[in-house]
């Protein structure tokens, strides 16, 4: 059973670097992005320029216009699905795409992967979630931006005491809901799913998070830090993570020292985390 990888960079010339011309002459599948939370499909422009430098010509790289911005947080997430299944279907139409790859970052990670499992005729083949909130956020980040903001019209997420731990969950916790909508089946048409975190990450909290990792509440009132293999969505299967994991198509990297933003615009991220999974 893989277990998680962590990438060390020691220096820029140990890192393989992919150009237009050593990627190969074949396109690759078409690759598909999706922003997070209080961003935009202009925040995504470098991301999508090192990753067009680094594949070969004639490689569709596209930016979903979903949600962004003050609506990616106003908007509930079932309503920002709906709108980013809408774009996928008109961006593959436009582009003539059956096939393709979905990288997404942040918040545009949970987003992705509730695309995945509740949509039974996709094509996507990877799916690499940038530090992704797939398990849950404890409270609200430190230094958010609309702290302020969502004190006021939020106080429980801040006045909450460490024996009632408020946490907010967005996988399926009724198994008998998830196999009814066939979330298991659905997800496993992916070829493999890539995971990324860093311990450094300022914004999702805790990061193993981004890894289907999460607290739990202890004896004494302190936090444990449940492995992916103990959660009960796991080991119950709910949407193929097991499967996922037991047939060597889930990768989890650790990166030391990422801050949240730095996977949109870090090159040796893009070297080590996405292009070598990408095809």
């Amino acid at each position: 059973m893989r277990s998680r990888e962590t990438v060390k960079f020691t220096s820029p010339s140990s890192l393989r670097i992919l150009t237009k011309g050593g990627a190969g002459n074949k396109p690759f599948l078409p690759i598909l992005l999706m922003h997070g939370i209080l961003c935009g499909n202009n925040t995504l422009k470098a991301l999508r320029d090192m990753i067009k430098e680094r594949v070969p010509p004639g490689t569709i790289v596209y930016s979903i216009p979903s949600e962004g911005m003050v609506s990616s947080v106003l908007t509930p997430v079932s309503a920002q699905l709906e709108d980013f299944r809408k774009q996928i279907n008109i961006v593959k139409k436009n582009f003539g795409i059956t096939d393709h790859h979905l990288i997404c970052h942040s918040q545009g990670g949970l987003i992705c992967r509730s695309y995945l499992q509740t949509t039974p005729d996709h094509n996507v083949k990877v799916f690499i979630s940038l530090s992704g909130v797939q398990n849950g956020e404890y409270g609200v980040p430190v230094g958010f931006q609309f702290e302020g903001f969502l004190k006021q019209m939020f106080p429980f997420l801040f006045n909450t005491a460490l024996e009632d731990v408020y946490k907010i969950f967005y996988t399926a916790k009724d198994v008998d809901y998830a196999r009814t909508l066939n979330y298991r089946e659905n997800m496993l048409r992916i070829d493999k799913m890539v995971l990324t975190g860093s311990p450094q990450d300022d914004i999702i909290v805790p990061y193993q998070s981004a890894l289907f990792e999460f607290y739990q509440v202890n004896s004494t009132g302190g936090l444990d830090m449940i492995p992916m293999e103990q959660q009960r969505i796991y080991q119950n299967d709910v949407f193929g993570l097991k499967t996922l994991n037991e047939e060597n198509r889930l990768v989890r990297i650790v990166v030391p020292n990422v801050y949240h933003v730095d996977w949109l615009y870090n090159p040796s991220l893009v070297d080590k985390c996405m292009i070598p999974y990408l095809y």
